[in-house]
C-alpha cells in the first residue's frame, strides 16, 4: 500500500483495539467484551493477510 511496514501497522491497530477492550471491557449490549476480544482475535490475523506488501522499487 503506502509503507513497507502496513502490515505491522495493521497488527498493532488490532492489538490497541484488543487492549483498548481488554482495560475498558465495551460492552454493546448484546455483544459482550470476551465475544469482542474473541472477533479481534480472529480478524487480526485475516487484515494483516488482507494487506499487501509494498513491492520493491
Amino acid at each position: 500500500m503506502f509503507t513497507t511496514i502496513d502490515k505491522a501497522l495493521t497488527a498493532l491497530i488490532m492489538a490497541v483495539v484488543f487492549l483498548l477492550n481488554y482495560f475498558f471491557g465495551f460492552n454493546l449490549g448484546w455483544l459482550t467484551s470476551d465475544a469482542i476480544a474473541t472477533v479481534v482475535a480472529a480478524l487480526t490475523p485475516f487484515l494483516v493477510w488482507l494487506v499487501p506488501n509494498k513491492k520493491p522499487a
